[in-house]
């Protein structure tokens, strides 16, 4: 159903649209043909489909395109995952994902699957690079699994952070101001939310909980509902009730922030990539632009040397980890 409102609080009677592809689990809603106007798109659950339904401004919509999937699918989001200006599609189907990209036109791919498990996501620039990464809450083990964004629809292998309970719903926002994007889990079985502080190079901090009146927290959405200029918190549960947690001075927590440095240069390289680092210890990788392991090596002193004479043109994921903590950067290999 659609409910229109007057804009003073209050909605008109429900407008009934019929969904061809069937269960409509979640919804999602962006301007998937460029024309100005909020369409939408549903996860189909038990269906294996996406449906897409154009909107014409007027509160109306056309009948709807439906897109099959490889599982069923719990959840869905919109944004720009490849870097084209077009908004595409990405929907968890419990043991990987599947990503539609969208035409800019209102059409779409067949679905690209990559094979990271979950049953919810949210996108954000969690990095700082310009380009869109995903977070996806993962029950088994009880985690968030961040997969930074190469900018051609495909990621880097997933870096893992435990938040407890069984987490559900996921939402980002900058929770503390410090110009970083944040990631707020709802706990499922905890009944609380959990919240990771973004250190701006693509890792997180240790999560930080705090408790609902829920039981069952499973559903999670974040905005300013006190015109305070701070995003706060609402989640909702399977026992009809809701829980809002108001952002107190920008969450209530002093957050310290990472010294640690890197820099890759030069940047575009030819052959030779110096890894400076303000840390002599920890592993590197590398991953090219279809997300495939190419190289692995010990971080042993503060500049490490690489050869990638040999490697193919493009962009390829740097990825360090230094006692726990992730740091990712993109590299162009000329």
């Amino acid at each position: 159903s659609v409910i229109l409102g007057d804009g003073t609080g209050s909605f008109g009677p429900p407008l009934n649209l019929f969904v061809t592809g069937g269960g409509c689990l979640r919804i999602c809603t962006s301007d998937f043909n460029d024309d100005g106007n909020t369409d939408l798109a549903f996860a189909n659950g038990t269906l294996n489909s996406v449906s897409v339904m154009l909107g014409d401004g007027g509160g109306n919509f056309q009948i709807d395109t439906t897109i099959p999937v490889t599982g069923s699918n719990y959840s869905i989001i919109a944004d720009d995952l490849n870097g084209d200006g077009n908004i595409d599609i990405a929907t968890p189907l419990g043991n990987e994902f599947s990503l539609i990209f969208g035409d800019g036109n209102g059409g779409f791919s067949a679905p690209v699957n990559h094979p990271y498990p979950g049953y919810y996501m949210t996108s954000g620039d969690f990095n700082n690079d310009g380009m869109k990464d995903l977070a996806v809450s993962n029950q088994i083990p009880d985690c968030v699994q961040i997969l930074i964004g190469i900018g051609n629809g495909n990621f880097g292998f997933p870096m893992s952070y435990p938040v407890g309970g069984s987490p559900y719903g996921i939402t980002c926002s900058d929770f503390n101001a410090d110009g970083k994007t944040d990631i707020a889990i709802a706990g499922g079985d905890n009944n609380l939310v959990s919240v990771l502080m973004n250190a701006g190079n693509g890792s997180f901090q240790q999560a930080l909980s705090f408790p609902t009146d829920t039981n069952h927290t499973v559903s999670i959405t974040c905005a300013d509902f006190n015109n305070d200029g701070m995003p706060d918190i609402a989640t909702g549960s399977h026992h009809i009730s809701i829980s809002v947690l108001l952002n107190c001075d920008a969450v209530g927590i002093s957050m310290a922030v990472s010294t640690f440095t890197v820099a890759a240069y030069p940047n575009p390289t030819s052959g030779k990539l110096i890894i400076s680092t303000s840390f002599a210890s920890g592993e590197l990788r590398i991953y090219d632009a279809n997300g495939k392991h190419v190289l692995s090596t010990a971080i042993k002193s503060e500049d490490t040397q690489l050869d990638l004479n040999g490697y193919r043109s493009g962009c390829y994921l740097l990825q360090l980890e230094n006692e726990g903590i992730y740091y990712s950067k993109i590299i162009s290999v000329e």
